[in-house]
């Protein structure tokens, strides 16, 4: 029986269809949940459980709309997960974080795993090799650093995320770009170094909507995976029978 995960961030909605495979069969992307939508993927693949993860308040009504429907799964605290979480408020733990963790610990077993979103904000979370997941950093997003030096200034501009070559800026603007994008590449691979100090070799693997701007502009080897979240959704509703 096929699945469909639902992973709800901040900014963007992702629906997977997973076959009994566990492959990927189809995907969209939306603002917000879509109803019709999920009707539309779940009468094409023949999908009658729906497992949800969501990072924002969701509108009731929609939700009602779809588990009158469908046998509808909220992945929340009180779901096992296949991974020991040493997280001391597992009840405060983003969804998207904790099942990123899970489908990197699947798809890279006996492997020390960085996973980092880089979205509304960048998070940067560690599993070990043994399936032990150690907890992480919440940091702001690039457009987020951008936008809190405009609003928490008078006179410092909102500027565009562009990427300048030289290191030094030569304009305010310029010092603005550098010190919101070339900071946040200094603290991932700051954050990299630190693990690979205290556990030994990683597997950096990165997902989200800037994940481009960070995959080819660190010293370190970072694997983009844009699915994983949904992955490991796909995980967690299997580990828990659905």
């Amino acid at each position: 029986m096929n699945r469909l995960v639902l992973d709800i961030g901040n900014t963007r909605c992702k629906y997977g269809i997973f076959d009994e495979n566990d492959f990927i069969i189809d995907y969209h992307v939306t603002d917000d949940l879509d109803a019709v939508l999920i009707d539309h993927l779940c009468s094409g693949h023949a999908v009658s459980t729906i497992g949800l993860a969501s990072t924002r308040n969701l509108e009731l009504g929609t939700i009602h709309q779809i588990a009158k429907k469908y046998h509808l799964v909220y992945i929340d605290d009180t779901v096992k997960v296949p991974i020991k979480v040493l997280y001391r408020t597992p009840e405060t733990l983003g969804r998207d974080r904790l099942a990123a963790v899970v489908g990197a610990n699947h798809k890279y077993t006996g492997e020390n795993c960085i996973c980092i979103s880089a979205g509304t904000c960048i998070t940067y979370d560690f599993i070990d090799q043994e399936g032990v997941y150690h907890g992480g950093n919440i940091a702001p997003g690039l457009q987020m650093r951008l936008e809190a030096m405009h609003a928490f200034t008078d006179k410092l501009p909102l500027v565009e995320a562009v990427y300048n070559e030289d290191v030094l800026g030569k304009s305010t603007v310029e010092a603005l770009q550098n010190g919101a994008l070339r900071g946040a590449i200094f603290e991932l691979e700051s954050f990299i170094q630190l693990m690979i100090e205290k556990f030994g070799p990683v597997r950096v693997l990165i997902s989200g909507g800037d994940s481009n701007f960070f995959a080819d502009r660190t010293k370190y080897q970072i694997f983009a995976h844009s699915n994983l979240i949904l992955e490991g959704l796909n995980e967690i509703m299997k580990f828990n029978g659905y």
